[in-house]
């Protein structure tokens, strides 16, 4: 697999946290009083994927968009358009999380309920145009193209 299919699949690796996420929200959801315990592992689980999409985030932005809006002009206006995706997840997420934090002190799943949605309907939105981009990248990349954003980018892998 070379660093775009990586980054492919580095999406199925979040989209596995976050229907883990979303099966603790739903049994957040579906208990008549609040479960302090489940939202305490629900909060740890949101935290560990919260830092795992701004790693990986972060290498985008750093690294992948960069050499790929430079290699591949034509399609910069796609590309920078994953930036403001990215501050859109950065917020849900954050706002989920806060709702979270919230519950410790009062019954808050309605919240729980509607910053998790909030999140999820921005991180599918943002796979599905980020992989439509990424598939026609690999796809108008010639060998060499893709041996080149290898070498260019795996200082940040």
């Amino acid at each position: 697999m070379d660093a775009l299919g990586l980054l492919l699949h580095d999406h199925d690796v979040l989209t596995s946290h976050v229907e883990h996420v979303a099966g603790l929200v739903a049994m957040v959801g579906s208990r008549a009083e609040p479960d302090m315990g489940l939202i305490g592992e629900l909060l740890r689980q949101t935290e560990l994927l919260r830092d795992a999409l701004m790693q990986h985030f972060g290498f985008e932005e750093e690294s992948a968009f960069p050499t790929l809006r430079e290699m591949m002009p034509v399609l910069a206006a796609e590309i920078d358009m994953l930036y403001s995706g990215h501050d859109q997840i950065s917020e849900a997420v954050a706002v989920f999380e806060r709702s979270l934090r919230d519950a410790k002190r009062a019954d808050r799943r309605a919240e729980i309920l509607a910053g998790y949605e909030g999140f999820s309907t921005s991180y599918h939105a943002h796979v599905a145009d980020e992989s439509r981009i990424l598939t026609k990248v690999a796809d108008a990349m010639s060998p060499t193209a893709r041996w080149d954003f290898a070498e260019r980018t795996k200082a940040h892998l």
